[in-house]
């Protein structure tokens, strides 16, 4: 999997800079419902826009990642089925005449934004992604770039890991930390659910940061 994400706005002088599209909060106190919405009127079942978004997300800290396919409806606020502990990304599954999303298309639990799909861009760009217990992700590579600038520009990019994440008092750890470019880790890097991971910049001069950790998940090897 590539867990991409992309942030505008960085100014690392007033502090770490996470790798999102928007900055959400995503620490949560309890499972609960999503709840969907587009800021346009046109993504909705019927009409030009995204038609249908599919949620992935866990349940549960102690259960894999599930999906959920809603129907849109503009900005009306529709809501998940299940509850969600945590929701790791959005994608538009179906477009109408625009073959696209054409407002900014939102998840919100307890009155928070957890996960934002750009308009036009048909996913969401936040990396960032919950592991369950009993699983383990394996980090593979880090790309970064600086978008379109023409300038020269330096970053150093962490992982941050926040270990235990059922426990919403367990803080943030750095696991690595790399500049620009691509890095490939001949050793994978493994994180031990229950866990999140996340992309923050900790110094950047470009304004502008895209951000892709490549790994996989795999069946934990601890007892």
């Amino acid at each position: 999997m590539a867990i991409l994400g992309h942030a505008r706005g960085i100014n690392t002088a007033m502090g770490p800079y996470d790798i999102w599209h928007q900055q959400t909060a995503f620490e949560l106190p309890e499972p609960s419902p999503v709840e969907i919405k587009s800021t346009r009127d046109s993504d909705s079942a019927d009409d030009i826009g995204a038609r249908q978004i599919i949620i992935y997300g866990l349940p549960r800290w102690g259960a894999a990642e599930q999906s959920e396919v809603l129907e849109m409806d503009g900005t009306t606020p529709i809501e998940t089925a299940n509850d969600y502990v945590f929701c790791n990304r959005l994608e538009c599954l179906a477009f109408g005449d625009s073959r696209c999303n054409t407002g900014t298309i939102t998840a919100t639990m307890h009155g928070q934004q957890v996960c934002a799909v750009p308009p036009k861009m048909g996913h969401s760009l936040d990396c960032v992604r919950a592991i369950p217990s009993g699983q383990e992700l394996r980090i593979t590579a880090l790309r970064s770039h600086a978008g379109r600038s023409n300038q020269r520009h330096s970053a150093d990019i962490a992982l941050m890991v926040q270990h235990e994440a059922d426990n919403p008092m367990s803080g943030w750890s750095v696991l690595h930390v790399g500049g620009l470019g691509e890095q490939q880790f001949a050793t994978q890097l493994s994180i031990e659910g229950p866990a999140v991971v996340k992309a923050t910049a900790l110094f950047s001069t470009a304004p502008e940061l895209w951000c892709s950790i490549d790994a996989f998940l795999a069946p934990s090897e601890q007892p």
